[in-house]
């Protein structure tokens, strides 16, 4: 080998080199980025399911379980209290905005 193939080889490596840190740093990039994501999907199931807690609810009296947005079969107000109906029973249950039907 001459020493202008010998110069280019180099240079060769140089720019391997080079391509192959970029890749990794990319690659690094990427694995950032992807742990922001879970943590993000992680938060958002989190909330979906305390709004689920707060939707879903049990009869006091009749043990019957249903969700308040897809059941809404009758709420009214009374007393500046939200209450809602149980769709089997029809016993009336005050509801929180905060935590959902009433427990008491």
């Amino acid at each position: 080998m001459n020493s202008s193939e010998h110069a280019l080889s180099g240079a060769e490596d140089g720019l391997g080199t080079t391509a192959v840190r970029a890749v990794e740093h990319r690659l690094t990039e990427t694995r950032e980025a992807l742990d922001r994501v879970r943590e993000e999907v992680s938060e958002l199931r989190k909330l979906v399911l305390d709004l689920v807690a707060k939707t879903v609810t049990t009869c006091k009296k009749c043990g019957a379980a249903y969700d308040l947005f897809s059941h809404h079969y009758s709420i009214g107000l009374f007393d500046n209290i939200v209450y809602v109906k149980c769709p089997q029973c029809q016993t009336s249950m005050p509801v929180d905005p905060r935590h959902g039907v009433r427990k008491d």
